[in-house]
């Protein structure tokens, strides 16, 4: 296994995790983890680019290198009963392989396919919230606009109680001259 299909490995488990919001907390851990691992043990540059990679990655990685080491071994095999143990085991090894894989792309679909449905329902769930909102703040406004009434009516009150009691003292003062005037 060379260390260039591990940075690739390693690039597609990052992209990975960037697609996630979620992982990148994870991944600060799991980098932490992993520079406290470091440092506790010396570690060959080719074990700290394994060490940093995600479990499923590293699976892959093991299992790569695996095939890379029974293909070196095959040349080695004597062509006999071990032969044919070998064709079936790289057969299988495939069909696993391709199990995995399958099963990856249909976990990949049902992630992705719920968190649609999520988004969905969080959108129509933020809908609904802006109608109580938009509809409370209505009710609000109403209210406002209600006192303001109330508020220009009990002054409007409060200046025709005040014209009444005027034109009540004006027409006792004209009332009183009148008298004053027809004695005269």
């Amino acid at each position: 296994m060379k260390i260039s299909e591990i940075k690739e490995i390693k690039a597609n488990d990052d992209l990975n995790h960037s697609t996630n919001k979620n992982c990148k907390e994870e991944t600060n851990i799991k980098e932490k983890q992993n520079i406290d691992l470091l440092n506790q043990q010396k570690v060959s540059p080719f074990d700290e680019e394994i060490i940093s990679l995600s479990p499923s990655n590293r699976y892959k990685l093991k299992n790569k290198a695996q095939s890379n080491e029974i293909g070196s071994l095959k040349g080695l095999l004597p062509s006999g009963k071990i032969g044919k143990f070998y064709d079936q085991i790289c057969e299988l090894n495939g069909n696993l392989q391709n199990l995995i894989t399958k099963l990856e792309n249909k976990i990949g679909n049902l992630l992705q396919t719920q968190e649609q449905e999520y988004l969905v329902a969080y959108k129509g769930e933020m809908i609904e919230i802006e109608k109580k909102l938009k509809h409370y703040q209505d009710l609000i406004d109403d209210k406002q606009h209600q006192e303001k009434q109330k508020e220009k009516i009990l002054l409007l009150n409060n200046s025709l109680e005040w014209l009444r009691r005027e034109s009540e003292r004006l027409s006792q003062i004209s009332n009183d001259q009148k008298i004053h005037i027809s004695l005269i």
